[in-house]
């Protein structure tokens, strides 16, 4: 199948993408690769590896089925550009703290700074910091972004047989709105939405009264049940490929200085067991990966940015129609899936907290308020209602770590893509494929730019 690439976000020919074809190539023995993750992240990297032919694939994760971001995301797929992860205001967060802010955006935890991984990850963060830096990281990001969107419809077409609605794959709009705006910064987004208008056409700015906004734009954009794509691709590979999928929570690596060469796990029933049969070894474990690093002996420059979720039903009469950013909240409210049954997601919130997975009462406090101010109060019913918990994996210059090790001949990452896993899920799975592989798929992407050699890992 082919997929062409529109090229519309960085001046190149565009270029003809290939998904790897259902065949053994030759009569080399296959290639034995293990997984680390089931997440998006990692069952897409299983499904171009296994679909080429030259690999049997085994996937361990812990959790089914799965947990995590995968689970609990806001369905929405947003190729748009947006504001790194890691641009984390500090200055305005001691402003809210000192100011008692009824409703802070940010959270940061102070008592990080005593924190051995945060102060890596600091250490990183600030070397990375500089212009050119900067600049080198956010054309990475749009590159991976553009082509995961030139890239996505094919890649589920081919996934499902071009039934989409097994995995709630559809069109949507991305509603965003802002309150609390001065002329000069009313002034300042229309130019960022003449900018967007560059990338995706059907961007436009709408009526802000309906929203008891001060400005409001809206944006086309696709969404997927990632949950139910992920147990879907579970069944899909394990029949159609032969994927082995196990679960287990891993307690150690054996490596020598240059190779990685099993992993011990402890199955469901608490049973030590051993993979030792691989040829490749691939991190996808997202906020694992920092454990994972931990048991290679090496330092991985990944922490978790909290986010939260909350999920409501409502009426059929109450489901939203699409799905909406609020400003300065930062939050967005999305139908979970095509078909929803009433139920609404409220999710946001970019606090440093530790990796931890405690929850932080008074944020759910606040998304239940909002929940009821912006979708319904009068259905709201704490019994059916559930608060998530989540951290987003970023890297120090919040660009994801996509490659070879430089440090174990066999092993390879696809980790730290904060907020935007769902979205580059689809372009970095292929971007790895073509590392190992040596089959050259992405003429618009340079592996260099997202090489973990670039933090000696």
């Amino acid at each position: 199948m082919n997929l062409s690439c529109k090229g519309s976000v960085i001046n190149q020919e565009s270029a003809q993408f290939e998904i790897p074809k259902e065949e053994t190539k030759d009569d080399t023995p296959r290639e034995k690769v293990l997984i680390i993750g089931s997440g998006i992240m990692g069952i897409n990297s299983a499904y171009f590896l296994a679909k080429d032919g030259r690999y049997d694939v085994t996937v361990i994760e812990k959790d089914n089925p799965i947990k995590g971001a995968t689970e609990k995301n806001g369905n929405a797929i947003t190729f748009g550009l947006c504001e790194p992860s890691t641009a984390l205001p500090l200055w305005e967060v001691i402003k809210e703290k000192l100011t008692f802010h009824p409703n802070p955006s940010h959270y940061f935890r102070f008592s990080l700074i005593f924190d051995k991984q945060f102060r890596f990850w600091f250490w990183n963060y600030l070397k990375s910091r500089n212009k050119e830096c900067i600049r080198k990281s956010h054309q990475a990001l749009i590159k991976l972004g553009s082509t995961s969107a030139d890239l996505f419809d094919g890649f589920i077409k081919d996934c499902t047989a071009n039934n989409l609605d097994i995995v709630d794959y559809h069109n949507e709009n991305m509603t965003f709105t802002f309150t609390g705006c001065s002329d000069h910064e009313i002034k300042e987004m229309e130019k960022h939405v003449e900018f967007l208008q560059e990338y995706e056409k059907g961007t436009q700015i709408i009526p802000p009264g309906k929203f008891d906004a001060d400005f409001a734009y809206r944006v086309p954009m696709k969404c997927i049940n990632s949950a139910r794509f992920v147990d879907y691709m579970k069944l899909r590979l394990s029949d159609k490929y032969g994927v082995t999928f196990i679960q287990g929570e891993i307690k150690a690596i054996t490596c020598t200085e240059a190779h990685v060469k099993a992993v011990e796990y402890a199955d469901r029933m608490a049973r030590v067991k051993k993979i030792d049969d691989f040829d490749k070894c691939i991190v996808c474990a997202g906020i694992g990966s920092i454990e994972i690093g931990k048991m290679l002996g090496l330092k991985v420059p990944i922490m978790g940015f909290k986010g939260h979720s909350f999920d409501m039903y409502v009426k059929d009469r109450d489901v939203i129609e699409e799905s909406y950013i609020h400003m300065p909240e930062k939050i967005c409210i999305s139908r979970v899936g095509y078909n929803t049954n009433g139920l609404v997601r409220i999710s946001g919130y970019v606090d440093l907290d530790g990796n931890n997975l405690e929850p932080i009462p008074w944020r759910k406090d606040m998304l239940i308020q909002l929940a009821k101010k912006y979708v319904s109060e009068k259905d709201y019913d704490e019994s059916k209602a559930g608060h998530w918990v989540g951290l987003r994996p970023v890297t120090a210059d919040d660009v994801p770590l996509i490659g070879k090790s430089c440090r174990f001949n066999n092993l390879f990452w696809n980790t730290g893509h904060g907020a935007r896993g769902v979205t580059q899920s689809v372009s970095s799975a292929s971007l790895l494929y073509s590392v190992i592989s040596g089959e050259d798929l992405h003429e618009r992407l340079t592996a260099t730019d997202y090489d973990p050699g670039r933090f000696n890992i």
